[in-house]
């Protein structure tokens, strides 16, 4: 048993030895390494994917080869673009010296795959358009938000290529909920994030307003346009309007004029009912409803 220790023991300090030996030496191997592309010209735009690795033939010592196969040292080499801009692409191979120097120093560069990368930009262009706030605000009992949301800043400029703006019109914030809200106040809201397009700012913030209200109930005659009483009977005459205001408004808006109609374009032979309509809300009025919502008609011989 002893006997077979020591052997162990010579073995391991000879097996040491000869790896101590092997790695000081110089080695030439192939490797795959993760590449990153910097100075891109900020009003440009690749049309092409860039390969995110290059194939390298490496010579160096056998301790510094065998770290990235441990994956001890596998770090990202940047290639400048600066120059890719006027000539359209780039030789790998006559940047040796410059991979050479983000590698460790044992390291010689010997060979570049592929040697040539084609690189072509489009011209970048900028647009601004409005924001949308895709916000939903879930009110406590008995409150609401009686006017628009207000947004600052209320647009953004987006910059990317012609074909990427070309159907934009708007841009969108996240969807966005508040629960149990019964105050005036804001938050800060993030906007829809894109790969492809470069926004002028990732937040708005949204303002909002929000008021105790009450209901309003009203009797109103119809009014029909475009004929007169002889020539068309309605049923009933009188719907009741209701709508929400306020509450320190209710004294103004439950008084204020409102109109109710029926348009005889509206009025379709082949039907007898029509829908009765409000067709200027006052501002302050707020989910007004009809009832009923449709009223019938009889169109008398004299109706032309």
């Amino acid at each position: 048993m002893l006997r077979r220790l020591r052997f162990l023991q010579y073995f391991l300090i000879t097996f040491l030895l000869w790896v101590a030996i092997r790695l000081v030496n110089d080695y030439t191997t192939t490797l795959q390494v993760p590449v990153k592309y910097v100075n891109i010209p900020g009003r440009m735009k690749l049309t092409e994917e860039l390969p995110e690795h290059l194939t390298m033939s490496i010579k160096g010592r056998g301790q510094d080869i065998l770290l990235p196969y441990l994956n001890i040292y596998l770090d990202t080499l940047h290639i400048d673009m600066k120059d890719a801009l006027r000539r359209n692409y780039l030789v790998t191979n006559n940047l040796k010296e410059i991979f050479k120097s983000q590698l460790p120093e044992s390291f010689s560069v010997l060979n570049v795959h592929p040697d040539t990368i084609p690189v072509f930009f489009i011209e970048k262009i900028t647009k601004k358009v409005p924001v949308t706030p895709q916000v939903r605000l879930k009110m406590d009992a008995g409150f609401l938000v009686f006017r628009q949301l207000r947004l600052e800043p209320d647009s953004i400029v987006l910059t990317g290529t012609e074909q990427d703006l070309r159907y934009i019109h708007s841009w969108p914030t996240e969807d966005f909920a508040l629960e149990n809200v019964h105050e005036t106040g804001s938050s800060l809201v993030p906007l829809k994030a894109s790969t492809d397009l470069l926004l002028s700012h990732p937040t708005t913030k949204v303002f909002y307003r929000v008021e105790r209200y009450t209901e309003v109930s009203r009797k109103i005659d119809i009014q029909v346009v475009g004929l007169n009483e002889r020539q068309v009977r309605i049923l009933p005459k009188r719907v009741t309007v209701s709508y929400l205001v306020p509450l320190d408004r209710y004294e103004e808006l439950s008084t204020v004029p409102l109109t109710v109609q029926l348009n005889a374009r509206d009025m379709h032979p082949e039907a007898n009912l029509v829908a009765p309509t409000v067709p200027q809300v006052p501002e302050g009025i707020h989910r007004l409803r009809i009832s009923p919502r449709h009223v019938r008609f009889v169109r008398t011989l004299g109706a032309q």
